[in-house]
């Protein structure tokens, strides 16, 4: 398991992870990289069903290969898709959004059609755009049902959409040499020809072998149901929970550190070390585990409303404290304050 985890993509471990947890997560990238990152969650699927990122700008549909397949059938349209890319979810109404959070929630969608199931396993990728905390317009109910986030950069690895593109560049080469060499370049059969190989380039052929098959990923979930936790490393889960709270830039009320978001660092911690191949967790998986199970959901407090405000801070002073802290900051600042059990 662990071999077969090391080849691959980090994008790709965390919708790995998710499948087998059976929950749902954030993938955030740059403004000019947004298309390129929901084609490669596209490509990446072997059984690909996704209308593609330039179809609708709000959600792509994308089965996967590493699910089994549902019952009933998702093609006979009761059932929604494995997987579906929620491109720009944040930018949606917010009834839109409270309609994914009641799918998240009781596994169904209602349509004029009638109602449609979730299959299993089910996850949603809401794909956004990096922006601040403070700039972040996806509900928190909804973001408290994510169970993590994960940044791609435009400069981090795009394997399978570049290896799309070059299969494509060698296509285009072998039709033009196939053109010259015809006699007759306006004829219908050449017309046709070329309309149908440029449909092959906007969708090339999906791999025939997943690296982690059904019985990988219902392995993967049944060692990570089996995964301990000792009563020093179950301590430290809960600390880290209790200072990101207590931290004096997360917004009162728990900022968003909720009971539901410490479940998702004891579930995603167990998976890791699954994947690890060990049969317990560590505190360093904890700490790897804290690091995307929170920043989605930390909202950083106004300085209007910092805590020390009612002691008698100055305002210019709470707000140069403030200035570019941000979630990620929060929680590494934690994950050091906090002591490492031996």
């Amino acid at each position: 398991m662990a071999m077969k985890a090391q080849s691959l993509t980090d994008l790709e471990l965390a919708i790995l992870l998710c499948l087998a947890a059976e929950q749902h997560c954030i993938i955030e990238t740059d403004e000019e990289a947004i298309d390129r990152v929901a084609r490669e969650l596209e490509l990446r699927d072997g059984h690909a069903r996704n209308r593609g990122a330039d179809d609708d700008d709000d959600d792509d549909d994308d089965g996967d290969h590493d699910a089994p397949t549902p019952d009933p059938d998702p093609d006979d349209g009761r059932c929604l898709p494995h997987v579906v890319i929620a491109k720009r979810l944040d930018r949606a109404d917010n009834e839109v959004q409270i309609q994914a959070l009641e799918l998240l929630r009781t596994k169904h969608l209602p349509t004029r059609a009638g109602l449609r199931s979730t299959p299993a396993p089910f996850l949603l990728v809401p794909l956004l755009v990096t922006s601040r905390a403070e700039d972040r317009r996806l509900s928190p109910h909804l973001l408290d049902y994510i169970f993590l986030s994960h940044y791609h950069s435009a400069d981090d690895d795009f394997r399978h959409l570049d290896e799309a593109e070059q299969e494509a560049h060698v296509s285009d080469e072998d039709s033009d040499d196939n053109d010259d060499d015809d006699d007759d370049d306006d004829s219908p059969s050449v017309v046709r020809k070329s309309a149908i190989h440029g449909a092959d380039r906007a969708r090339p052929p999906p791999p025939t072998t997943p690296v982690f098959s059904s019985q990988d990923l219902s392995h993967l979930r049944t060692e990570s149901h089996h995964t301990t936790i000792t009563l020093e490393v179950l301590r430290y889960l809960h600390d880290i929970a209790v200072f990101l709270r207590m931290h004096r830039a997360v917004d009162g009320g728990g900022g968003g550190v909720s009971a539901r978001a410490t479940k998702h660092l004891a579930l995603l911690a167990k998976g890791l070390a699954a994947l690890h191949g060990v049969s317990f967790v560590t505190p360093s998986l904890v700490a790897l585990a804290a690091k995307k199970v929170f920043p989605h959901r930390i909202r950083i407090t106004k300085p209007r409303d910092e805590r020390s405000m009612q002691w008698g801070s100055r305002l210019p002073a709470v707000e140069a404290l403030l200035r570019g802290v941000t979630p990620v900051l929060v929680v590494e600042q934690v994950l050091r304050a906090v002591e490492v059990p031996v």
